[in-house]
């Protein structure tokens, strides 16, 4: 059923491929982005902005670093080119701080003109370092004397955002915003609010930082948002929960009553609380098995796969085709939830493929774990890959979410060309 080496040498074509149209629009327009390559262009490969966003520009980098990690000639051919863009990025976004910024404006001969305040835990964090961080261990591994420098600048980075989002009084729980603060006609009671849509992105960050050499306080608090997290799973359904309220439970009137600048009312369906299966993957099932990987704990990621099928059967989040739900509704009574009829995301499915590859990884035959439907697990990830490879992704671009054909878009903001490196990496790691 699912030929590994074949999706094995398809994925790393196609994040080859990625990061090589990167490169070549950061040496065409890089003097327009203060030698950052453009990260929303038109179908013509022209820039469609004159900004660029932390979130591409690190998710970009962190694809170069992992190809160099898996491919030696790659990393003898880019790890200048990648080192460059990692000074580039920390001179436009970075301040003096630690703290980068979410988005950077350019002026027409390409000097900074204004740099955009990022509030949001994920976006000030993971999407803020990762790339970077992965780019260190890639220096490392080749042996480049740049290391440590880019080593100790993303562990900095790291210490300053602990310093600003870290829940005093709870292991593991970070807030979504700094200090647990709010802007003004903000809700009091959104106070202090931890939010798994970032808390469970955070899983990557920490697990780039925790890689590196002076990185054993990262691999302290990996742990321990790991087990925070798991605390915050459904019972009824198994999903896991995107908000946290330090006074107690889930208020639909306080989320609606948010200011679009926070971006929260969308997760209020129907006064229900709407969580998506890609958050459920990170936190429940993708880091706690690559953390057992780790811990020489093969038997807890057995675990994860019979509770992985459970909780698939339960919500039908495994669709015929092999792609995931995006969406849930939580509501009250048995089943528990409502499923969305949101688009499949190319990013969920990767995370799914990546837990998948954690479980052969210790022994787990996927040929062997039937769903109720008596699809085999190997059988979800060769349907999946599939049309995720003939529809999804063609190695240059994504479609929107909205399932708009590849030819009429360019890169948008977003774009999730970091999963497609993690599920590289573990190929990689087989």
């Amino acid at each position: 059923m699912l030929d590994i080496v074949l999706v094995g040498d398809r994925v790393r074509s196609k994040v080859t491929r990625y990061v090589e149209r990167s490169l070549q629009l950061k040496a065409t327009f890089g003097t327009r982005f203060a030698h950052l390559p453009p990260t929303e262009v038109d179908a013509n490969f022209e820039p469609s902005s004159n900004e660029t966003a932390a979130i591409d520009q690190q998710r970009q980098l962190y694809a170069g670093a992992a190809a160099c990690l898996v491919d030696a000639q790659l990393a003898e051919q880019w790890l200048g080119e990648l080192l460059a863009w990692h000074d580039a990025y920390t001179a436009a976004f970075v301040d003096e701080s630690g703290v980068a910024c979410g988005k950077v404006r350019f002026g027409p001969n390409g000097e900074v003109r204004e740099r955009v305040p990022e509030l949001k835990a994920n976006l000030r964090f993971t999407y803020a370092l990762e790339g970077s961080a992965l780019l260190a261990r890639a220096l490392d591994a080749a042996g480049r004397p740049e290391t440590d420098r880019v080593a100790e600048q993303v562990l900095w980075w790291g210490e300053t955002f602990a310093q600003q989002f870290a829940d005093e009084h709870t292991a593991g729980r970070w807030f979504l915003y700094e200090k647990g603060q709010v802007t003004p006609n903000n809700p009091s009671q959104i106070s202090r609010l931890s939010h798994n849509n970032s808390q469970s992105y955070l899983i990557k960050g920490m697990e780039s930082l925790a890689a590196l050499r002076g990185g054993e306080r990262w691999r302290e608090r990996l742990r321990a948002l790991l087990l925070f997290i798991a605390t915050q799973r459904d019972h009824e359904t198994g999903l896991l929960h995107e908000f946290h309220f330090s006074a107690g439970g889930w208020e639909p009137k306080v989320v609606e009553d948010t200011t679009d600048e926070l971006n929260l009312k969308w997760q209020s369906q129907n006064g229900h609380e709407t969580i998506i299966f890609g958050h459920t993957l990170a936190g429940l099932f993708v880091g706690p098995a690559a953390q057992a990987i780790r811990d020489g704990e093969p038997a807890k990621v057995h675990q994860l796969t019979r509770e992985l099928i459970k909780t698939a059967n339960h919500t039908g989040a495994i669709h015929e085709n092999g792609l995931t739900a995006n969406a849930f509704e939580l509501v009250s009574g048995s089943p528990g939830f409502v499923e969305k009829t949101w688009p499949e995301g190319a990013w969920q499915v990767e995370l799914l493929w990546q837990f998948l590859l954690h479980s052969r990884q210790v022994g787990v035959d996927l040929a062997e774990h039937q769903l109720a439907d008596g699809r085999s697990l190997d059988e979800v990830f060769a349907r999946g890959f599939a049309l995720h490879d003939s529809t999804l992704f063609d190695g240059v671009v994504y479609v929107q979410e909205a399932g708009k054909p590849l030819e009429n878009r360019g890169r948008l903001y977003a774009d999730p060309i970091n999963h497609a490196a993690e599920t590289l990496l573990a190929l990689h790691a087989l």
